[in-house]
């Protein structure tokens, strides 16, 4: 599996094209690509890579566009900076497998998977903020 925009968007809940763009989550796709290979034991295979990508692009994603959020509204919501959290654990539980070159749980999809869409609190931005 290559991560693409889409893979992140879905990691995100589904979370729409106006508040972070494609372009937006491919440059987090490039960053997280690097971080990743960077930091990969030797050993680590190439699915357990995929899904640490695909945890840090939905990490620096979601801080970016907890970034817009605070720029518009003078401050970080709370359930926005208690996700920033947890997208944080879940890139460093990935991470971790990847430095190690340990193999992930076989039931990791399952326990990661989908996010609670209880979880997401989405702001929409107003016309012309950035």
């Amino acid at each position: 599996m290559v991560v693409n925009a889409s893979d992140v968007r879905l990691y995100l809940n589904d979370v729409a094209t106006d508040l972070i763009s494609d372009d937006s989550l491919n440059q987090a796709i490039s960053l997280a690509e690097t971080v990743v290979s960077e930091e990969a034991s030797s050993t680590c295979k190439l699915d357990t890579k995929d899904h640490a990508i695909l945890a840090q692009a939905g990490w620096i994603a979601y801080g970016k566009y907890a970034s817009h959020v605070e720029r518009a509204m003078g401050k970080v919501p709370t359930k926005i900076s208690g996700l920033i959290k947890f997208y944080e654990y879940l890139k460093n539980i990935f991470m971790k497998y990847v430095r190690s070159g340990d193999t992930l749980p076989p039931n990791i999809d399952t326990l990661i998977y989908p996010i609670d869409s209880a979880m997401t609190g989405w702001y929409r931005r107003t016309t012309g903020s950035r």
